[in-house]
Formats: structure tokens, C-alpha cells, sequence
């Protein structure tokens, strides 16, 4: 309203970002800010963590599997987001070592299991993408008598009607991969919508 009193153009700044979604412009953040940006400019902060290993990915083999590691701290949350094109899906295992027993997720299930007093809760959505992309959502919630900080993800390749490509995200603070993490992809959600503009910096003065 202030802007059209002075008979000037509203310009939005978003300093706010989310590494959940499917990092493509089509998460729900993504799509609300890619509309309003359709008419007025939305200038939105790319996020600051290229260098916190939150993004990890890989190619897996058909009918084959991927073992994504992750390092947890004090903190109650850790929620991992992995997403993978249409036409593949996967079965979810997460366990704390190789030898102990998974919880187990099977394509399409939502699953739950406890590890050493540690909730661990698994969401295989098949096809929940406006393309057909399944997300495996999983959240670790801490119990009082926590043992374990570091995580093991595997993910089972069992429909081979993509490339194998599968991209996974850390969304909550204090944790991160430790195997096959990718520094690319980091730009966190709504800067991937359309339409916006995404903003950031460089400092190359660290002390």
C-alpha cells in the first residue's frame, strides 16, 4: 500500500530458506513465492551452507544400493529428505552400524521403529512430485538415554525405471553427511522457486 501511494513498485525481500523439497521449484515454498514473484520481484537469500556437507548424492546401479552415513549431534531432530526421479523407488533401512538391526521402510509405507531409545520415523512416498519424484522423508527424534551419533541410511534400489540418481538433504541443524556428500545443490528453498531472484555473497577475509 505504501508503494502504490508513492506511485512505485513493491519489491519483497525473503531473508529465510529451507533445505526441505525438492530443491526444483515445484516444493509448496517454492511454488508460493514463484507466483507472487510472477508479478512483483521477490529477492530471496540463497543460504550459507555450501561448506556444511547438508547435501548428499549419488548414482546407483540398477537393482543396487547406496550407503549414506551421517553424523548427529546433541540436538532432539535430525530429518533427512532424499528425493529420486520418477520411475525408481527404494527401500529405506536406517540403522547405527552395519551389523545391527534396521528399521525398515518399504516403497509406498510409512514405518516407524526405535533405536537404542531413539524414534526413528520413515515416510517412502512414491510419486508425491508434480513429475512423478518419490521423497524419502526420515526423522531421528532423540530419546533421553541416547548412545548413538552417527547414522547409517541405505537405500535399496528395487524399480530401475530412472537414471539412479538419488539426492538427499540434512534439513535441521547440528548434523551432517559424512559419506557422499555434494557441495552443489545447497541453495535452499524458496531461492530455487521461479521467477525470484536469488541473492548471495562471497567473504574471502575469514579472520
Amino acid at each position: 500500500q505504501k508503494a502504490a501511494a508513492a506511485g512505485k513498485r513493491a519489491v519483497i525481500n525473503l531473508s529465510i530458506g529451507s533445505q526441505y523439497g525438492p530443491h526444483d521449484g515445484t516444493g509448496a515454498l517454492d511454488v508460493a513465492a514463484g507466483n507472487v514473484a510472477a508479478s512483483t520481484p521477490v529477492i530471496v537469500a540463497m543460504g550459507n551452507e555450501q561448506a556444511d556437507a547438508i547435501h548428499a548424492s549419488t548414482t546407483v546401479a540398477a537393482s543396487g544400493s547406496a550407503l549414506f552415513t551421517l553424523t548427529q549431534a546433541a540436538q532432539t531432530l535430525v530429518t533427512l529428505d532424499f528425493w529420486v526421479p520418477f520411475g525408481d523407488f527404494y527401500t529405506v533401512q536406517v540403522a547405527t552400524s552395519a551389523t545391527a538391526t534396521p528399521v525398515q521402510c518399504l516403497p509406498g509405507s510409512d514405518c516407524s521403529g526405535d533405536i537404542a531409545g531413539n524414534t526413528v520415523d520413515i515416510y517412502n512416498k512414491t510419486g508425491s512430485h508434480p513429475s512423478g519424484d518419490s521423497e524419502m522423508l526420515i526423522d531421528i527424534s532423540r530419546g533421553g538415554g541416547l548412545t548413538f551419533t552417527a547414522w547409517r541410511i541405505t537405500l535399496l534400489r528395487g524399480a530401475n525405471g530412472a537414471t539412479g540418481r538419488i539426492d538427499g538433504w540434512v534439513t535441521t541443524s547440528g548434523a551432517s553427511f559424512t559419506s557422499l556428500a555434494d557441495s552443489s545443490g545447497t541453495i535452499s528453498s524458496p531461492a530455487t522457486a521461479n521467477n525470484v531472484v536469488a541473492v548471495g555473497s562471497y567473504c574471502s577475509k575469514r579472520t
